[in-house]
């Protein structure tokens, strides 16, 4: 995969050398939050708190691997890089600089997000969702949830995140009072000519 840190810059005819080559090209949006939070309420029946115990560890791993598959990703290969990402995500979470905060429908987690947090930036991890519990306001909750566990500690950290241009995250986190900074331009070189994008979840 290939970057450019250009804000300005749209997909256009310049990067046509790269499709010939068959990388798929992606705009992403970079959205930060400097004015107050559009809070949502944690929806009727659902319990918000941050992943802790093993058990609670393992339903985020299968949730990730889950909705991987489900975008077209192998089980085996996306789960034992999924398995040892997680392993430093969890000593992160030791060390206070990361939280990872899971929506429980009783005991079965229904939706993850994980937010790193310093005194400058605070940057969202990716956001997961079971297909039953997509379009009931989780994800907006833990957004909500997020921002205030890194405000907590650091009041003027500013939230930031990347969501496709056309994808249903960004909208999401615009209702939370997120705002449009830049768009990067992406060249993904995809394996065996079979990427598919992710979807983001709603």
């Amino acid at each position: 995969m290939l970057g450019w840190d250009a804000p300005d810059m749209t997909i256009g005819a310049e990067h046509s050398a790269f499709t010939d080559l068959g990388y798929e090209l992606e705009q992403m949006d970079v959205l930060s939050l400097t004015s107050p939070l559009n809070c949502f309420a944690v929806p009727e029946g659902i319990v918000i708190r941050p992943i802790v115990s093993e058990e609670d560890w393992e339903q985020v791993i299968a949730l990730q691997i889950d909705t991987a598959v489900e975008q077209g990703y192998d089980r085996d290969s996306f789960g034992a890089y999924t398995r040892t990402r997680f392993e430093a995500r969890r000593r992160q979470v030791q060390e206070g600089s990361l939280n990872w905060f899971g929506a429980f429908d009783g005991d079965l987690l229904v939706a993850d997000l994980g937010i790193y947090r310093d005194a400058v930036v605070s940057r969202f991890q990716e956001v997961e969702t079971r297909p039953s519990h997509r379009k009931r306001g989780i994800c907006a909750a833990l957004v909500t949830v997020g921002v205030d566990w890194a405000k907590a500690e650091f009041p003027a950290t500013v939230p930031v995140l990347q969501a496709f241009s056309d994808g249903p995250a960004g909208r999401i986190y615009r209702r939370c009072g997120f705002e449009h900074r830049e768009t990067l331009v992406m060249a993904i070189l995809p394996p065996q000519g079979t990427y598919e994008r992710p979807e983001e979840d709603a």
